[in-house]
């Protein structure tokens, strides 16, 4: 370590600190907070009072054309492995049409086989 830190003063090499990367935040705080809704009993994020939550996006397993935006929330669309692909822009092609921007999941736990792995 001594020899290291002598050929650096000798040879007058400069040490540059590290620069700050720039970091954009997000949007909104709200981003960072999803919540995952269990469709079950045909309950949907409009079931529950989302707002008190304060959450940016929330996931239904599920694709949708119209998906409710409770306070704002994004719906995160869900394309499962099982979905037919003999009509596949029938199926999803006024979702994806209808949803600009919108954020997509393709599978849901593709590590476990009796889901989409």
């Amino acid at each position: 370590m001594a020899i290291l830190l002598t050929c650096l003063l000798t040879q007058q090499v400069s040490i540059a600190r590290a620069q700050e990367a720039p970091c954009t935040p997000e949007p909104s705080f709200h981003q960072r907070i999803g919540v995952n809704v269990e469709r079950t009993d045909g309950r949907t994020i409009d079931s529950y009072d989302a707002a008190l939550l304060e959450a940016g996006w929330y996931h239904d397993y599920s694709v949708s054309v119209a998906p409710s935006r409770v306070n704002g929330m994004q719906h995160v669309q869900l394309v499962r492995a099982t979905i037919s692909t003999a009509n596949l822009d029938g199926l999803l092609g006024p979702a994806v049409d209808s949803n600009p921007g919108a954020l997509w999941l393709l599978g849901n736990e593709p590590d476990r086989f009796s889901q989409d792995g």
